[in-house]
């Protein structure tokens, strides 16, 4: 018996171990020569299963390769959408800081503003109290000379009208300033020609003022007003007529107003 092992049967059509038929073996029996020695077969099979290993691994990479490229297009989409989100929100925080910005700017403008038209309303308060007071001062000095003379128009008039209804005014001033000169010997009295009668009728009462007086005489003087007179003596000359002491009077009346202004 003839030994098959040198043989397979392949055919072309069918792939290994797969089921044939009875008919398909006589014709491999009449094609006895196109049958393959097994080193053959097992080579063609080795190179097919290579072929089939290449192809499953060029699909394989080719899938990793697509799943990769997928993987790369969604971590492109993650960063992207991530880029945009920050660029959003960097857009709004610069609109949220520039709106703050104009914001604080324009209070502090408006602010400035305000502290200038009070600096300047301030200033025309003060320029206009300024004013009224140097007006006041203005207006009081021009008329002290006006209260000055309608003052001593009115003491004078007061004064007059009470002289003429006193004679006996000019002894009442001789009698208060003699006795400041007492000691004198000599003793010289000017007087209006409406007191020197006065005088002459008292003229012991006025020697008795002044006890060592060795001379006296009595003068009418056209610059000496009724109530009023002119004592000259050896220590000294003292002026008591009536305008004078008017005027002194109104002195005092002036300095005591000036100060009560001043206040």
């Amino acid at each position: 018996m003839r030994s098959s092992s040198k043989y397979i049967i392949k055919f072309k059509e069918h792939s290994l171990g797969e089921t044939v038929n009875l008919e398909y073996f006589e014709e491999a029996a009449a094609t006895k020569d196109d049958w393959q020695k097994p080193e053959e077969i097992i080579e063609e099979d080795t190179q097919q299963l290579a072929e089939d290993v290449d192809e499953d691994a060029e699909e394989k990479e080719l899938v990793d390769l697509e799943k990769l490229g997928e993987e790369t297009y969604q971590e492109a989409q993650l960063k992207a959408a991530r880029l945009i989100n920050a660029a959003e929100a960097d857009a709004k925080k610069i609109k949220e800081e520039a709106y703050e910005k104009a914001y604080n700017e324009g209070l502090l403008k408006a602010q400035s503003e305000y502290e200038k038209k009070l600096e300047e309303s301030v200033r025309v308060f003060a320029s206009a109290v300024n004013e009224l007071v140097l007006a006041k001062e203005r207006a009081v000095k021009e008329t002290e000379a006006d209260i000055a003379k309608l003052l001593a128009l009115s003491v004078e008039k007061i004064t007059r009208l009470k002289i003429d209804k006193d004679d006996q005014l000019v002894m009442r001033l001789l009698n208060e300033t003699l006795p400041l000169i007492a000691e004198t010997e000599e003793l010289v009295i000017e007087v209006n020609q409406d007191d020197y009668q006065t005088l002459e009728d008292n003229r012991e009462a006025i020697v008795s003022l002044c006890p060592k007086v060795k001379n006296i005489r009595f003068i009418v003087s056209k610059e000496v007003e009724k109530g009023g007179c002119l004592i000259q003596s050896g220590l000294g000359k003292i002026d008591a007529r009536l305008s004078v002491q008017i005027d002194n009077l109104i002195a005092k009346i002036t300095s005591t107003n000036a100060g009560v202004t001043n206040e």
